[in-house]
C-alpha cells in the first residue's frame, strides 16, 4: 500500500529490478545539473572565519581545539569543522572542492528524503524529493561554504530518522543505537536538529494514532541530549558569538509575533521563491500594532482547523504542518541567535523544515491532477522552472562582491551589505563607488562611529582631504579616545600643510593618554615635517622607550638623528 499525506492510499505494482537505481540516479543528476555553477564560485561572507583564516585547520593541535575548546571556532560545531580540517589538509583554500562537498551532501540528503518518504509510504515520494533537490530556497545552504553545517547536519538528521523508522518496524537494538548515534552526530553539526525526537513523536502518532509510554520512554534520552546541546549552544551564542544586547531585547509578545509571521514567510518562499535575498529586511515589530497579531492568529487557526478536520482530510496535512513548525522552532525567534542582528529570517533556516510541506504539496498536487494527461507535463515544468531558478541563484554566490551587490539590489537599506561592498571596493581602489556605499551606511546608522571612521579613511584615500578631516572630527566626537582616528586626522592635516593643527590634535590626545607610543611617534613625524628636529627626536625617543622592539620607530629615530648631524 502507498499512503498520501491526505489520507488516501493506492497500490503499486512491483518494478523491474533494472529500474531500482534509475529514480535515485535521476535525483542525483537533478542536483548536479542545478548546482553546476557552484563549482566555479569563490569564498563569501564568513567563509574566511570558517576556513581561509581559521587557524584551527592548520595543525593537529587545531583539530584538538575544534573539539575541546568552545570559542576556538566561530561556533561549536566540531563535526563540521573537522570536515573543513580534513579538506584544508587536502586542498587548502581552493574553494571548488569545498563547494563540491556541499553539493554532494545535498545530493545524499535528497536521496535520504526520497527513501524516508518511501518508507512512510508517501505517494509521489520521488517528486517530493525532486522538489527538495532543486528548490532555490536551498541554494543558501548548498552554495555557501559556511553552511556546511546545514547540509552535514541534514545528512545526519535524515540518516537518524531513517534508521529510527527501521527500528519502529524491526525493534532491533542495532537500528535504535545507529539512529541515536546519527542524532548525536547531527547535534555536533548543528543543534537545530535537536527537534528530531519531537518530530519522531509526531510521526509515530501519525502512523499509530497514539503514542504509547514505551514510545515516549525510548525517546527520553533523545530529548535529554537534544535539550543539553540546545542549552549549550544558547550559552555559546551569547558568550562567544555575541548574541546579546539591544538587538535581541525582545518582549514575549514580539517573539510570538515574529514566530507567527516567520512561519508564513517560510511557507510563502516555498510556494513563490522570489525574491530570494542573502539578508532580508529586519522587521520592526511594534507590539502595540494589532497587525502583528495576524501572523500568529492565522497560524493558530490553521493548526486548529487541520486538527478539527483530521477525520475528513486525514492526519497527513496536520502532521506535515506540525513537522514544518517543529523543525523551524529553534529559528522562530524564541531563542537568541546572532543572525537576528540582521534579520529574523534566512533561507537556510528552513532547509530541513521544507521537507514536510514539499511532500504535502507533491502529494496534494498529484491528487488534484490525478487522471489528467497534463499532470506529467505540469510536474516536469515545475521542476524545470525551479532548477533554472536555482542555477541562476547560485551565480549570486560566485563572489562576495556579487552576493552583496545582489543583496543591495533587492534590499536597498541593508546596512551590512553596503558596508561590506564599500570595503571590497575600497580594497579595489574604486573609491568613488565605495564612498557611495559608506554614505548609505552612515545614513542608515548615524550613530555608528566605525562607519564614520571608514568613510573618513575612504575620503582620505581618494584625495578628498577636507572631507576626510570633517569625518575624522565627527568620529572623534563620537569616540574621543580613538588613537587611530587621532593619528589619521593628524596625518591628513599635515598633508594639507596644517602642521600646527595636526600637532594640537596629537598633544590634546597625549594629555589624556601619555603612554601610547604611536601618538608620540605621530607627533614626532609632525615636528619633523615642521623642521623641529630636536622636538621630533624627543617624541620618537619616548615612543621607542614605550615600545623598544618597534623597528619603524628605530629607523625613524636614526634618520632624524642623521638629519640633525647633517645640518
Amino acid at each position: 500500500m502507498t499512503r498520501t499525506l491526505g489520507g488516501r492510499s493506492t497500490s503499486l505494482q512491483p518494478r523491474p529490478e533494472w529500474l531500482q537505481f534509475a529514480p535515485g540516479s535521476a535525483l542525483v543528476c537533478l542536483v548536479l545539473i542545478s548546482y553546476i555553477p557552484v563549482l566555479s564560485d569563490g569564498w563569501v561572507w564568513d567563509d574566511d572565519d570558517h576556513v581561509t583564516n581559521n587557524e584551527t585547520l592548520r595543525s593537529i593541535d587545531g583539530l584538538g581545539r575544534i573539539w575541546c575548546k568552545p570559542g576556538a571556532t566561530p561556533q561549536y560545531y566540531p563535526l563540521v569543522f573537522t570536515t573543513f580540517w580534513v579538506e584544508y589538509q587536502l586542498w587548502e583554500d581552493d574553494a571548488a572542492p569545498y563547494h563540491f562537498t556541499n553539493v554532494l551532501l545535498h545530493a545524499l540528503n535528497t536521496l535520504l528524503v526520497w527513501r524516508i518518504l518511501l518508507r512512510l509510504q508517501i505517494r509521489r515520494a520521488w517528486f517530493a524529493a525532486a522538489l527538495f533537490a532543486v528548490h532555490p530556497v536551498h541554494v543558501e545552504s548548498v552554495a555557501w561554504i559556511t553552511e556546511r553545517k546545514n547540509v552535514l547536519s541534514g545528512l545526519m538528521y535524515l540518516t537518524s530518522l531513517l534508521a529510527y523508522l527501521h527500528f519502529l518496524t524491526t525493534r532491533s537494538r542495532g537500528w535504535y543505537l545507529a539512529a541515536f548515534a546519527a542524532f548525536i552526530a547531527a547535534l555536533l553539526s548543528k543543534t537545530v536538529t535537536c527537534t528530531l525526537p519531537a518530530a519522531l513523536m509526531v510521526i509515530i502518532w501519525w502512523r499509530q494514532g497514539r503514542i504509547s509510554w514505551r514510545d515516549f520512554l525510548l525517546l527520553v534520552p533523545w530529548f535529554v541530549v537534544g535539550l543539553s546541546f540546545g542549552l549549550f549552544t544558547i550559552w555559546v551564542e551569547k558568550n562567544f558569538i555575541g548574541a546579546k544586547g539591544s538587538d535581541w531585547s525582545l518582549s514575549t509578545v514580539q517573539r510570538f509575533s515574529i514566530a507567527g509571521t516567520a512561519l508564513w514567510f517560510y511557507a510563502g518562499k516555498l510556494i513563490w521563491p522570489w525574491p530570494l535575498m542573502f539578508i532580508y529586511p529586519r522587521w520592526q515589530v511594534d507590539p502595540t500594532d494589532p497587525t502583528w497579531c495576524v501572523g500568529p492568529a492565522a497560524a493558530a487557526a490553521v493548526f486548529i482547523s487541520l486538527w478539527l478536520l483530521r477525520g475528513r482530510l486525514g492526519r497527513g496535512p496536520l502532521v506535515a504542518v506540525f513537522l514544518f513548525a517543529i523543525t523551524l522552532f529553534p529559528a522562530l525567534g524564541f531563542f537568541d541567535v546572532y543572525p537576528f542582528r540582521y534579520s529574523f529570517v534566512a533561507d537556510h533556516f528552513q532547509y530541513l523544515a521544507s521537507v514536510p510541506l514539499l511532500a504535502l504539496a507533491a502529494s496534494a498536487g498529484v491528487s488534484a491532477l490525478s487522471g489528467r494527461q497534463a499532470a506529467p507535463v505540469v510536474a516536469v515544468g515545475i521542476l524545470l522552472i525551479l532548477a533554472i531558478t536555482t542555477c541562476q541563484r547560485t551565480l549570486d554566490y560566485s563572489s562576495e562582491e556579487s552576493l552583496w551587490q545582489d543583496t543591495v539590489t533587492k534590499h536597498a537599506d541593508c546596512s551590512v551589505a553596503h558596508a561590506r561592498l564599500g570595503m571590497i571596493l575600497f580594497e579595489k581602489r574604486q573609491y568613488i563607488e565605495a564612498a557611495d556605499h559608506f554614505r548609505v551606511v552612515v545614513r542608515l546608522n548615524p550613530d555608528s562611529a566605525i562607519e564614520r571612521f571608514r568613510l573618513a579613511n575612504l575620503a582620505a584615500a581618494a584625495g578628498r582631504k577636507e572631507e576626510a578631516v570633517a569625518e575624522y572630527r565627527t568620529y572623534l566626537k563620537m569616540d574621543p579616545d580613538s588613537e587611530a582616528a587621532c593619528i589619521a586626522l593628524a596625518r591628513t592635516l599635515s598633508q594639507l600643510g596644517r602642521h600646527g593643527e595636526a600637532a594640537d590634535e596629537l598633544e590634546s590626545m597625549l594629555r589624556r593618554h601619555p603612554n601610547i607610543p604611536t601618538l608620540h611617534f605621530g607627533l614626532g613625524i609632525v615636528r619633523a615635517e615642521q623642521g623641529q628636529l630636536n622636538e621630533a627626536i624627543e617624541q620618537v625617543s619616548i615612543a621607542l622607550q614605550l615600545d623598544p622592539s618597534n623597528d619603524v620607530f628605530k629607523r625613524a629615530l636614526e634618520a632624524m638623528q642623521r638629519a640633525r648631524k647633517e645640518r
